[in-house]
């Protein structure tokens, strides 16, 4: 079966990981996407964590995809990119505002010469306003937004950081659904578009719930979801509960049968609300009777919302997500063959390649060959003056 993505050329400029991410699912799709990298190479290459000389987290971001090293930074390296431009649908990258436009390479200058071509920027902040040419860390934006302070009150008034890359992935997916939306309309109208996407503006729109609650109630949120929300323990690790609105609360009380909780003023939202450490503490009693895999049972089985605080080695022994197949092993130069998380989504009839991620360059000799026709002398001169690798 044709890919869903099938015929569509994507110019990836990005680095990192929200740009490469979200190439990557184009790839998995079925696009064909070549990373244009520098001469060192993309910087994820020589992130930690190095294992034997390798890097396992580039294939995390980077599989589906061919690799060419061009030099950006000089002229003949521009034009040699605009000639891959040709036979491209789409041109992603994730620099600083402006600087496509010092190249010649933003929308606007290439429009003319490729108006099919659709041409997304991903950076931090935007292009406009008095933030656009801060440089950006997750941490960073996460406490741009006020996520590390308003979301939850586990922190007891101290700001905190949210694990997971959850900005990268954020705006990751947000780019990904502009970039298809365009690719249709291209399709429709032979015309391409202009994208723009950044992290901190994807993070609100993820953020939206709370910050909604603040304007419409002029108050942050202040404590963590409907009481009783949020983590105890059990005999042998640690669970996350939920059970906040009145038809879960009642499925509990009837559960636990707690004569505290069973207490007719707590059937009020407001009341657990002000109590919300206390009937946390009722609940862990319980629950520290119970292994954590009985509790999760338990509350399943009566409707209420419960999970188990997972280490990552809990996870790849996961039974669920072993019968989902949700890892797939690929192979890494110099490691073999390592364990990485499957494509989140799936299309009946069409599956997903799980191929290597390149070398920095390793295709470029193809690429230029194959795309461009040049010959070997051609190539070789190119390579002679750095201006590809």
């Amino acid at each position: 079966m044709t890919k869903a993505l099938s015929g569509i050329t994507v110019i990836d400029l990005t680095e990192s990981v929200a740009g490469p991410y979200c190439t990557m699912m184009m790839g998995d799709l079925g696009a064909e996407v070549i990373k244009v990298e520098p001469a060192g190479g993309d910087v994820l290459r020589s992130s930690a964590p190095l294992v034997n000389g390798g890097n396992p987290v580039f294939t995390a971001f980077n599989r589906n995809k061919k690799s060419i090293v061009i030099d950006l930074s000089l002229p003949e390296g521009i034009s040699l990119l605009k000639k891959l431009l040709a036979g491209a649908d789409v041109l992603i990258d994730s620099f600083l505002p402006g600087t496509m436009e010092q190249m010649g390479l933003d929308y606007d200058s290439l429009k003319e010469e490729f108006p099919k071509l659709i041409c997304a920027s991903l950076t931090g902040f935007g292009p406009e306003g008095p933030y656009r040419g801060r440089p950006v860390y997750e941490g960073t934006l996460q406490a741009e937004c006020g996520m590390t302070q308003s979301l939850v009150n586990d922190s007891k008034g101290t700001p905190y950081y949210v694990g997971g890359r959850l900005t990268q992935y954020a705006s990751a997916y947000f780019l990904l659904t502009a970039v298809l939306a365009a690719v249709h309309q291209s399709r429709e109208t032979g015309r391409g578009q202009r994208i723009d996407a950044n992290m901190y503006g994807s993070l609100l729109a993820m953020f939206s719930l709370p910050i909604n609650d603040y304007v419409f109630n002029g108050v942050e949120c202040p404590i963590d979801g409907n009481a009783p929300e949020g983590f105890i323990r059990s005999s042998d690790g640690w669970l996350r509960i939920t059970c906040g609105d009145q038809p879960i609360w009642e499925r509990t009380i009837k559960l636990l049968d707690d004569p505290v909780m069973n207490e007719p003023r707590f059937m009020e939202a407001s009341v657990r609300n002000e109590n919300r450490e206390l009937l946390l503490d009722r609940m862990e009693q319980w629950s520290l009777k119970r292994t954590s895999r009985e509790a999760v049972e338990l509350f399943t089985e009566a409707g209420i919302s419960g999970g188990i605080v997972r280490t990552f080695k809990e996870l790849r022994s996961d039974p669920h997500l072993i019968a989902r197949k949700s890892f797939v092993d690929i192979d890494v130069k110099g490691l073999g063959p390592l364990p990485y998380f499957a494509s989140p989504f799936r299309i009946r009839g069409m599956e997903t390649e799980y191929n290597p991620a390149p070398e920095a360059g390793e295709n470029t000799e193809e690429i230029l060959s194959s795309r461009l026709g040049l010959g070997k002398q051609e190539i070789a001169d190119l390579k002679a003056g750095s201006i590809v690798a």
